[in-house]
């Protein structure tokens, strides 16, 4: 009896040794699977998402200071996905409006500690959206992205307020919605964040309303914007049915279609553009397309693109990332790597 009660004390000591090295064991594995956790948590995923990100044929680029997960933008959640850049709102003061007004800024990771000054793309609104429009349709999901991927260069991004004023300054002492933009909107860019202050370093883009905008912008102000794109661009004609464009030399002086026609070659020259249209935009695919051919007869380089599709979010967000590219590329090309 003696000697099986020191067989059974033996046999339970050495079961309890090996519960204890296999808690051990368990508790290193774990921990181990932590930290290869916080590993894949700190890497970019593929796409933003609910976004199917195209192919382009090369491997993500990771940028060295993104080492932490995407965090909930601070404006717009309920639109906009977690980054690793800044999303926020602020408020300015214009003298051309004598008002405060709102401005949506993106900003790419780590831009206060980069010590680099950054490019701009300054993106319009249409006439029946706002300044959350573009970021509705994730444009700012996609910048994110495609800057993390080293696809596009590091930028700002800004989206103004610019209600239904078609970024114009209106006849008869009205709203200067144009100058509100080129001056009010960029002064307070320049003076709030590190920017490239130079027109080769500004890209200017819009949609429905705000392609008008941006192409009318850009065509009188190249000193300003030397990169130009409008997406499905509302180009009104002289008709009297927004009374504040004008009538006659007025309203030429608003209108990217005479502008075009009319400018200085050299002026013209001077601007990177691109312009693109729904195949089922009935309504202003045939002034795209007038404006595209004045362009083309007079020799002015331009891209041109019609894409199935209407006048709608339906057809403006499958192609943020075309747009996106087109701006990166453009400012790379005006800018250098």
């Amino acid at each position: 009896m003696i000697g099986r009660a020191r067989y059974l004390g033996t046999h339970c000591q050495r079961r309890s040794v090996a519960r204890q090295r296999a808690s051990v064991v368990w508790l290193l594995l774990t921990l181990l699977a932590g930290q290869l956790a916080c590993v894949a948590a700190a890497r970019p995923s593929a796409a933003p998402e609910a976004l199917a990100r195209p192919g382009d044929g090369g491997l993500p680029v990771v940028l060295a200071h993104m080492q932490r997960e995407r965090r909930p933008p601070a404006a717009l959640p309920e639109h906009v996905g977690p980054l690793w850049g800044e999303f926020v709102q602020r408020e300015f003061y214009s003298p051309a409006l004598d008002r405060m007004m709102p401005i949506y800024i993106y900003m790419p990771p780590s831009w206060a500690s980069a010590g680099h000054p950054l490019p701009v793309l300054l993106m319009l609104h249409g006439a029946s959206g706002d300044h959350a429009e573009w970021a509705t349709i994730k444009l700012i999901d996609w910048a994110d992205q495609l800057i993390a991927d080293g696809a596009i260069p590091p930028l700002l991004v800004a989206l103004p307020q610019g209600d239904f004023g078609y970024w114009v300054d209106h006849v008869d002492d009205g709203p200067r919605w144009g100058e509100y933009t080129v001056r009010d909107v960029v002064g307070y860019l320049d003076a709030s964040y590190p920017t490239l202050q130079r027109p080769e370093a500004r890209a200017i883009g819009g949609l429905s309303q705000g392609g008008h905008g941006a192409l009318q912008l850009g065509f009188n102000h190249p000193d300003v914007f030397n990169i130009v794109g409008a997406h499905s661009p509302s180009l009104r004609a002289d008709d009297g049915f927004l009374p504040w464009l004008g009538s006659g030399e007025e309203f030429a002086r608003r209108n990217p279609l005479h502008l075009a026609a009319t400018l200085p070659l050299a002026t013209l020259q001077r601007l990177t553009i691109w312009i693109d249209v729904g195949s089922e935009d009935h309504l202003w695919r045939p002034r795209a397309e007038l404006l595209h051919q004045v362009l083309a007869e007079r020799g002015v380089p331009h891209a041109w693109h019609v894409w199935p599709g209407g006048h709608d979010g339906e057809y403006w967000q499958p192609n943020v990332p075309r747009y996106l590219r087109y701006y990166g590329t453009a400012l790379r090309a005006r800018l250098g790597p």
